[in-house]
């Protein structure tokens, strides 16, 4: 299973570490990427998006390890509610 064959729906529901699991399937281990769930909820600050299918769903951001496990300076990606954008950001630094 990959994530681009997920729908929203899917990727709502799936379980956070699952919802990882695939993701880091995305990306060789020689790449260290990692992706981690935040505290923060989509929508918490605000309720003016109760509507999104992602409204008090876990935010995710992703960053990229050196050998030594240690985070990369300027590898952080934003943090996103959809997965799939954190997959996105952190795809372009990889392939940089």
């Amino acid at each position: 299973m990959k994530i681009e064959e997920l729908t929203t729906e899917e990727i709502v529901e799936m379980e956070p570490n699952a919802l990882i699991e695939v993701a880091l399937k995305e990306f060789n281990e020689s790449s260290n990427v990692v992706i981690i769930e935040t505290s923060e909820l989509y929508g918490e600050e605000e309720d003016d998006d109760v509507d999104n299918p992602f409204y008090m769903k876990p935010m995710y951001e992703a960053y990229i390890e050196d050998e030594n496990g240690d985070e990369v300076d300027d590898t952080r990606t934003g943090r996103y509610a959809d997965i799939r954008a954190v997959l996105d950001e952190i795809s372009g630094t990889v392939e940089a």
